[in-house]
């Protein structure tokens, strides 16, 4: 049976997350997080220690989820399966449980092989969501990752091939997207959620302005997901603005700006929906 599947792709730290929630508290949505992440677990972790302890965003430990519970067991004993089929399993559980007028929302972000055979197969959609990336960089300039201790450059090379790689496979496979951006909807919600459902045939629900009461089942993305009241309404991160260090540097991003109004600021005159 077709199920329709919005893929919220790009790349990480650009709000996924918030946004997997938000779109979770539409009564015709259900966000399923990094969907690839929980599909390609090890069989070892599979059986560890993670989903025996982590919650899930409809506040239920992992294993005993509405949705993850049982699909879990069901990994294990089928850990060796391809990608197509465990998500086919996946959707075939999903409309168990719904019925098959909810929209499945996957914030796997990263685009990869499966998701053209999901496009020939189910009604597969894609938010393409961007971050503006001086706010990306100065993001990941103040994590803890590893790979973030290359500078300014190195990060913006990085922000520019994963967008680049997302766009060329959404049009490469014919998917059809939508873009957005992080910074329109962290300052203006109501309006870009309001222009997402009428894309997905959809009517606006005001609950999707709090997260927090999300119908979403999100066993992996962001910790921020567990934390009630920074999910209470969608708020823009804006300390970007005052670190001197990227103030310094921002001449070396200039050569990104065309691309940044494009991608980030597509609904408000810096580009188009595709």
């Amino acid at each position: 049976m077709t199920q329709k599947i919005l893929l919220i792709v790009g790349i990480g730290h650009s709000g996924s997350t918030i946004l997997d929630m938000s779109l979770g508290c539409h009564p015709r949505i259900v966000g399923l997080g990094e969907i690839s992440k929980v599909l390609r677990t090890p069989l070892a972790e599979l059986r560890g220690q993670r989903y025996q302890t982590d919650a899930c965003s409809c506040g239920a430990v992992a294993r005993e989820c509405p949705f993850w519970g049982e699909m879990l067991t069901w990994l294990e004993d089928h850990h060796q399966l391809g990608m197509e089929q465990k998500y086919q399993e996946l959707v075939d559980r999903f409309i168990a449980l719904y019925g098959n007028d909810r929209i499945l929302v996957d914030s796997s972000k990263t685009v990869r092989p499966y998701q053209a055979w999901l496009n020939q197969h189910h009604d597969l959609r894609a938010i393409h969501l961007t971050r503006d990336v001086r706010s990306w960089i100065d993001s990941r300039l103040r994590g803890n990752d590893h790979r973030d201790k290359g500078g300014t450059l190195r990060l913006a090379a990085r922000w520019w091939r994963g967008n680049l790689r997302t766009e060329r496979f959404l049009r490469r496979h014919h998917i059809k997207a939508f873009n957005l951006g992080y910074e329109e909807l962290a300052l203006r919600p109501a309006v870009m959620l309001d222009k997402l459902c009428r894309w997905l045939d959809l009517d606006f629900d005001p609950g999707m302005l709090a997260p927090a009461g999300t119908c979403s089942h999100i066993i992996r993305g962001n910790r921020a997901r567990q934390n009630s009241s920074s999910m209470s309404a969608i708020q823009y991160d804006a300390r970007w603005m005052t670190s001197s260090r990227l103030m310094l540097q921002s001449p070396l991003l200039l050569p990104l700006v065309q691309r940044n109004r494009r991608l980030v600021y597509a609904n408000t005159g810096g580009g188009s929906k595709k």
